[in-house]
C-alpha cells in the first residue's frame, strides 16, 4: 500500500507490550471474554475523501480499485482494513430541526442507489459550534424533536430498520446524553 501515495510513507508499530514513561499500562486481550458484540468497524468518507477518490479512479484505476480492496477486504490475514460500514456526511449543519425530511431524503436516496443504510445521526456534535468549518449548537430538545419526527417519517416509509443515532459527539458530556436518550429510545 504504501507505493498508493507518495506523500504518506508506513508508520512505525504500535508496542503494546512496553510500558513508556509516562505510565506502566499493559493492554491485555484475552478473545475468550466479550464485554460487548461489535457490528463492525469503519471510517469517515468525506467529501474531500471522496473527491480525491474519484480523482484516484480516473486517473489510476488501479490504484482505486486497490485502495478499496484495502479499506474493504474482510478476509482474515489479508493485511486489510476490513471496513464494513462508512460514516457520510449528509450535507452541513444548516437544515432546519423543523424539516428532518431532509434525512429521511438521504436514506431513501442511498438506499434506491442499494446502499443499505444501518443508522443515521440526527446532527454530528450537537453541542459544538465552531466558527471554521460546518457546525450547529442544538440542545437536547431540539435533537430529540428532530429524532422523534425522523422516526416517523422512517417507520411511514418501510425503513423502520434504520437505526437512529442520537448526541453522536466524541467526548462525552451525560447531561445531554441522558436528557435525549429517553424520547429518542421509545421510538426505536
Amino acid at each position: 500500500m504504501t507505493n498508493l501515495f507518495s506523500s504518506i510513507g508506513p508508520n512505525p508499530p504500535i508496542n503494546f507490550t512496553t510500558p513508556g514513561a509516562a505510565g506502566s499500562v499493559d493492554i491485555v486481550v484475552t478473545e475468550t471474554n466479550v464485554y460487548q458484540t461489535m457490528n463492525g468497524f469503519g471510517g469517515s468518507l468525506t467529501d474531500s475523501s471522496a473527491l480525491t477518490l474519484s480523482q484516484l479512479k480516473a486517473k489510476n484505476s488501479n490504484n482505486y480499485w486497490a485502495v478499496l480492496t484495502y479499506l474493504f477486504d474482510v478476509t482474515d490475514g489479508a493485511n486489510a482494513a476490513g471496513f464494513s460500514y462508512v460514516r457520510v456526511p449528509i450535507g452541513a449543519s444548516d437544515f432546519s430541526a423543523k424539516d428532518p425530511t431532509y434525512l429521511l431524503k438521504a436514506v431513501q436516496g442511498f438506499q434506491a442507489k442499494g446502499i443499505p443504510i444501518f443508522a443515521i445521526s440526527v446532527q454530528n456534535e450537537p453541542e459544538n459550534s465552531n466558527p471554521t468549518y460546518p457546525t450547529c449548537t442544538w440542545t437536547p430538545a431540539q435533537e430529540g424533536q428532530v429524532g422523534a419526527a425522523l422516526r416517523t417519517l422512517l417507520n411511514n416509509n418501510g425503513l423502520s430498520s434504520v437505526k437512529l443515532i442520537g448526541y453522536e459527539v466524541t467526548r462525552a458530556v451525560p447531561p445531554f446524553r441522558t436528557s435525549i436518550k429517553a424520547p429518542v429510545a421509545q421510538l426505536e
